[in-house]
Protein backbone atom coordinates (compact mmCIF):
# COMPACT_ATOMS: atom_id res chain seq x y z
CA UNK A 1 0.00 0.00 0.00
CA UNK A 2 1.55 3.30 -1.07
CA UNK A 3 1.61 6.40 1.11
CA UNK A 4 -0.20 9.55 0.13
CA UNK A 5 2.83 11.07 -1.54
CA UNK A 6 3.75 14.72 -2.00
CA UNK A 7 3.63 16.24 -5.48
CA UNK A 8 5.80 14.46 -8.07
CA UNK A 9 9.52 15.03 -7.81
CA UNK A 10 9.57 15.96 -4.13
CA UNK A 11 11.04 13.84 -1.33
CA UNK A 12 8.44 14.61 1.33
CA UNK A 13 8.44 14.92 5.10
CA UNK A 14 7.17 11.68 6.63
CA UNK A 15 3.91 11.98 8.53
CA UNK A 16 2.50 8.93 10.31
CA UNK A 17 -1.06 8.80 11.56
CA UNK A 18 -1.09 6.09 14.23
CA UNK A 19 -4.22 3.95 14.35
CA UNK A 20 -5.16 1.30 16.90
CA UNK A 21 -8.19 -0.94 17.35
CA UNK A 22 -11.21 1.10 18.36
CA UNK A 23 -9.94 4.33 16.76
CA UNK A 24 -12.58 6.80 15.65
CA UNK A 25 -12.50 6.99 11.87
CA UNK A 26 -12.37 10.79 11.93
CA UNK A 27 -9.21 10.65 14.07
CA UNK A 28 -7.51 8.91 11.14
CA UNK A 29 -9.10 10.61 8.14
CA UNK A 30 -8.98 14.13 9.62
CA UNK A 31 -5.17 14.35 9.88
CA UNK A 32 -4.74 12.55 6.54
CA UNK A 33 -6.98 15.14 4.86
CA UNK A 34 -5.17 18.05 6.55
CA UNK A 35 -1.71 16.93 5.48
CA UNK A 36 -2.68 15.89 1.95
CA UNK A 37 -4.48 19.21 1.46
CA UNK A 38 -1.34 20.95 2.74
CA UNK A 39 0.62 19.19 -0.01
CA UNK A 40 -0.48 21.96 -2.34
CA UNK A 41 2.36 24.01 -0.85
CA UNK A 42 4.35 21.54 1.23
CA UNK A 43 5.97 18.13 1.05
CA UNK A 44 4.23 15.55 3.25
CA UNK A 45 4.44 11.79 2.74
CA UNK A 46 1.41 10.68 4.76
CA UNK A 47 1.08 7.09 6.01
CA UNK A 48 -1.34 5.36 8.35
CA UNK A 49 0.48 2.99 10.69
CA UNK A 50 -0.37 0.63 13.55
CA UNK A 51 1.79 -0.86 16.29
CA UNK A 52 1.68 -4.31 14.69
CA UNK A 53 1.60 -3.21 11.05
CA UNK A 54 -1.75 -4.99 10.67
CA UNK A 55 -5.08 -3.38 9.82
CA UNK A 56 -7.30 -2.16 12.65
CA UNK A 57 -11.01 -1.97 13.39
CA UNK A 58 -12.60 1.42 14.03
CA UNK A 59 -15.05 2.23 16.82
CA UNK A 60 -17.89 1.78 14.32
CA UNK A 61 -16.61 -1.65 13.28
CA UNK A 62 -15.21 -0.52 9.92
CA UNK A 63 -11.87 -2.21 9.23
CA UNK A 64 -9.12 0.00 7.82
CA UNK A 65 -5.81 -0.98 6.31
CA UNK A 66 -2.51 0.57 7.28
CA UNK A 67 0.70 1.18 5.40
CA UNK A 68 3.01 -0.47 7.95
CA UNK A 69 4.12 -0.54 11.55
CA UNK A 70 5.77 2.61 12.92
CA UNK A 71 9.38 1.33 12.71
CA UNK A 72 11.85 3.48 10.76
CA UNK A 73 12.70 0.59 8.40
CA UNK A 74 9.05 0.47 7.30
CA UNK A 75 8.42 4.22 7.35
CA UNK A 76 11.71 5.79 6.21
CA UNK A 77 12.52 9.13 7.79
CA UNK A 78 9.99 8.75 10.60
CA UNK A 79 11.56 9.60 13.93
CA UNK A 80 9.71 8.94 17.22
CA UNK A 81 10.73 12.42 18.39
CA UNK A 82 8.76 13.90 15.50
CA UNK A 83 5.70 11.73 16.09
CA UNK A 84 2.52 13.02 17.71
CA UNK A 85 -0.12 10.53 18.78
CA UNK A 86 -3.61 11.69 19.67
CA UNK A 87 -5.53 8.72 21.03
CA UNK A 88 -9.24 8.42 20.47
CA UNK A 89 -11.38 9.04 23.49
CA UNK A 90 -14.73 7.50 24.39
CA UNK A 91 -17.41 10.14 24.96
Amino acid sequence: MEGVAPPAGRAGHPVAVVASDGVRLLDVTGPVEVFTTANRGADHDVRVVSASGAGVGTSSGLPIGVHAGPGPARTPGLCPANTHHRPSFAY
